[in-house]
Formats: structure tokens, sequence, C-alpha cells
């Protein structure tokens, strides 16, 4: 009878480590699975707004309040837009607000780094943020000189008349000229 008591302590410890150990495994896989996708949404947000903040603006985000104040991708509503939706995503993504435009369309899928998530999950689809990363990359001089001659009906006298031309952006914004003046001068 011994052997046999034995044999069943020895069964119903591994049944309570079997009942105890499983449900726990369950809940830490469901949990990273729920945290992943939730990191993957913040993420997806952020690049989507990025993008959105490039159609309207010249250069890169410089910090998280130039995201704050940019306008929201049209196809958002504004009551969806969750109130903690910022503190969320400082918590869930990265980005390098050290870049400029040219350093993030310089970029490719494969090795964007500008906006990355804190946690694993699958990568944000950037396409569309490369894409309008570049609409504006390489402004040249004969663009701005077209833009100034269609509203001054006469020839600029200096680099400082091309200053204030401004620059149509694909989301109805603009920037200034100024922005490539120093480039173009050397």
């Amino acid at each position: 009878m011994d052997e046999s008591n034995k044999l069943q302590r020895g069964c119903l410890i591994a049944l309570c480590f079997i009942c105890v150990t499983v449900p726990l495994v369950i809940y830490y896989c469901v949990t990273r699975a729920l945290d992943a996708e939730n990191t993957w949404i913040s993420a997806s947000d952020v690049v989507e707004l990025a993008t959105t903040y490039l159609e309207d603006n010249s250069e890169w985000p410089k910090s998280w309040d130039d995201l704050e104040r940019a306008r929201l991708p049209s196809h958002w509503h504004l009551d969806a837009m969750p109130v903690e939706g910022f503190a969320n995503w400082k918590k869930d993504v990265y980005i390098d607000f050290s870049l400029t435009r040219a350093d993030v369309a310089a970029m490719t899928v494969e090795n964007f780094t500008a906006i990355r998530p804190v946690r694993s999950c699958w990568p944000p689809d950037v396409r569309e943020l490369l894409r309008v990363a570049r609409q504006d990359d390489g402004c040249t001089v004969l663009e701005v000189l077209t833009i100034y001659l269609r509203n001054h009906a006469e020839w600029p006298k200096s680099w400082t008349d091309l200053k204030e031309t401004r620059l149509p952006l694909e989301g109805g914004g603009f920037y200034f000229a100024s922005y490539f003046l120093e480039q173009w001068k050397s």
C-alpha cells in the first residue's frame, strides 16, 4: 500500500502542477499577444499621424508637441481618438525626432527606423509615409521660379525675392522656398 500511496501522491502533485502551470502559460501567451497587438495599433496610428504631418509641413516633426498639433488623418473621427491616445503612443512608440525629412525620405521599408514600436510586434506599414516624405524631396530652382513668375510677372532680382515663395504640399499646406535657399546657393 505504501507504494500505491506514493504513486497517488506523485500523480496528485503532477496534476496540481499541470492545473496551475497550463493556465499561467496560456495567460502569459494571451497577454503577450494582446500587448503586441496594442503596440502595433499604436505604431500604425503614429505612422498615419506622421504621414499627415508631412503632408502639411516641410520638415519631420521635432517633438511629440508637433504631432499633437497636427491635423488628424481625414478618415479618423474626432470622437474615435482615445483621450489617452498620445499617452499610450508615447509609451508604446519611439520616434527619432533628430531626423530631417530628407533622412526619412532616404530610408526604405527594410531599414526604416524613424518610428519604431518599443515592444515586439509586426512592423507598421510605412510605405505611404515614405512616399509622402519623398514628395518634396529635391525641390528644384525651376519649380520655385515657375511659381514665383506666376505670382509676380517679373524675374526675381535676388535669392531673397524667392525666399517667401510658397511651395504647395499635398495635404493643402505649404512651405517657403527659404527651406532650400542655402542648399541652392552653395
